[in-house]
């Protein structure tokens, strides 16, 4: 019996690795051309005051390992102090796949952020005109009105007939600007995800969660759980047009936890 389990371990092992592999193909920056090579590129700013500077590659269908002396930098640009900070971005363990990423002080409104793809050492085209700017930091508030702005208790009842509201602060122009997009997220083990996009530019302020979170079928329905509210400020940007395609996004992101009851 032990020799069985044994010999099923093994082949689960062998199993799952072949998997991961499939799933898993990448190729070398060295013999891929900028101009077959798709980038995309993310700046994410917390409420700690840093901001995370991520990139990705793709060729095809398979992900692009730099090789052969090709490197990936980015800089950030303070607005205010006109302070630059450059630094190399380096491998992401924490993404599945090939990714390259580096953390960055400040999360500053327009912070200009630059990534460079140097290929120098390869004889590839380099690419300079990557770039973003970060939108605006701001702050979310759990409270019963969103005029009084008073704050609720973190224990809410989701079919309460008294209304609990998310707000965010600033929540307009000219902190906001057009073009950005602010979006929501509420995830809990008890409820259905609701998620979708404020129309700040409308005048939406306010975020009402009571009688609005649905729970989620039995036997999860009627239960008390904790749940998550994010919310993401985000900002487009512009890819150096040497690549094949590709995608610049700066965001903010605030998250917050509430207990919620049937």
């Amino acid at each position: 019996m032990d020799r069985i389990r044994t010999v099923r371990v093994v082949l689960a092992v062998v199993s799952l690795g072949a998997f991961l592999g499939a799933s898993c193909s990448s190729t070398e920056s060295e013999v891929v051309a900028t101009q077959d090579i798709q980038a995309g590129f993310v700046a994410t700013a917390g409420s700690s005051g840093s901001t995370r500077i991520e990139a990705t590659l793709r060729s095809g269908a398979k992900d692009v390992e730099l090789t052969g002396g090709d490197f990936l930098s980015a800089t950030t640009t303070q607005p205010r102090t006109a302070v630059m900070i450059r630094r190399r971005l380096i491998t992401d363990p924490q993404v599945f796949g090939v990714s390259y990423a580096r953390e960055f002080p400040g999360n500053e409104k327009d912070t200009l952020i630059e990534i460079t793809f140097d290929r120098h050492a390869t004889g590839g085209i380099s690419t300079r005109n990557s770039r973003v700017t970060l939108p605006t930091p701001f702050s979310l508030h759990w409270v019963s009105s969103p005029v009084t702005r008073e704050p609720a208790a973190l224990d809410f009842s989701r079919s309460s007939a008294e209304p609990r509201f998310v707000v965010w602060d600033p929540d307009a122009a000219p902190d906001f600007e057009a073009g950005d997009v602010l979006g929501f997220s509420i995830t809990g083990t008890c409820i259905e995800p609701y998620s979708g996009v404020i129309d700040w530019e409308q005048g939406e302020a306010a975020l009402e969660l009571t009688n609005r979170l649905q729970d989620r079928p039995p036997p999860n329905d009627g239960q008390t759980c904790t749940v998550e509210v994010e919310m993401t400020l985000r900002r487009n940007g512009v890819v150096d047009p040497a690549f094949r395609a590709g995608t610049f996004v700066a965001e903010q992101v605030r998250v917050f936890s509430l207990l919620a009851r049937p």
